[in-house]
């Protein structure tokens, strides 16, 4: 999931996209007809609405995951380097003073902290942390400073941010997936029972147009299911 990235639509919504805008461009091209149709005229006005509406919703969608995800691995492994830096030293110290319990609490590699799940490299790192703490006078000979705990500290707080950016986003991306969903329904209930049946007014008085817009109807196949719309007509 953290190296997804969204298409724009799926083959099926992008197809059904593009017959709505020819039905929009059909009615605009042919708007001498029905203009003076309050009612159409409305089912136009809202179908106007809508499309720029999905192409929002597609292009939030489109957007990539990949640079969060990046980011946040950047930070991960900034993280783990760090700590196991620290762990090293501290270990070297924790052997020479046969502190067995100490060495024992700070045995992590780099590819434990790394490949551990985010939430568990974290209080790995964050273990460490709070090891070195303690001994930080008795350590200090062996190259730990107080600022190395400090950066350490603004570290995990880093990563553990991105994981919330990366989770927020997320969540964001699948109400986007909803609301596009949502709005392409709305669309084709906007089309089957307002427009389709409003426009067979026009199947006596302005054949051509009629003929037209039911054309425009059909959801061509262009890499995916094809599933034409024909306006109910009247015998």
């Amino acid at each position: 999931m953290e190296n997804e990235i969204f298409i724009p639509m799926t083959i099926t919504q992008s197809n059904k996209l593009t017959m709505y805008e020819a039905v929009l461009e059909t009615l605009n091209t042919h708007r001498y007809v029905w203009q003076d149709a309050s009612v159409v005229a409305e089912a136009v006005r809202e179908l106007e609405a809508l499309l720029p509406q999905i192409r929002k919703a597609g292009a939030t969608k489109a957007t990539s995951l990949k640079g969060i995800t990046t980011a946040k691995g950047t930070k991960k492994q900034d993280m783990a380097e760090l700590a196991t830096r620290l762990a090293a030293l501290t270990t070297a110290y924790a052997a020479k003073t046969k502190n067995a319990s100490l060495q024992a609490a700070v045995d992590f590699s780099l590819s434990d902290l790394v490949r551990a799940k985010d939430n568990i490299a974290i209080d790995r790192c964050t273990a460490i942390h709070d090891q070195v703490r303690v001994v930080l006078p008795q350590v200090e000979a062996y190259g730990i400073t107080g600022t190395d705990l400090d950066t350490l500290q603004a570290a995990i707080a880093s990563f553990q941010a991105s994981i919330g950016a990366l989770g927020q986003q997320q969540s964001s991306r699948s109400a986007t997936v909803q609301s596009l969903s949502e709005l392409f329904s709305q669309v084709d209930t906007l089309l089957k029972m307002q427009l389709d049946n409003l426009m067979l007014r026009y199947q006596l008085s302005d054949r051509a147009f009629y003929d037209t817009y039911v054309s425009s109807r059909i959801t061509r196949k262009l890499g995916g299911s094809h599933k034409p719309v024909t306006p109910v007509s009247v015998a």
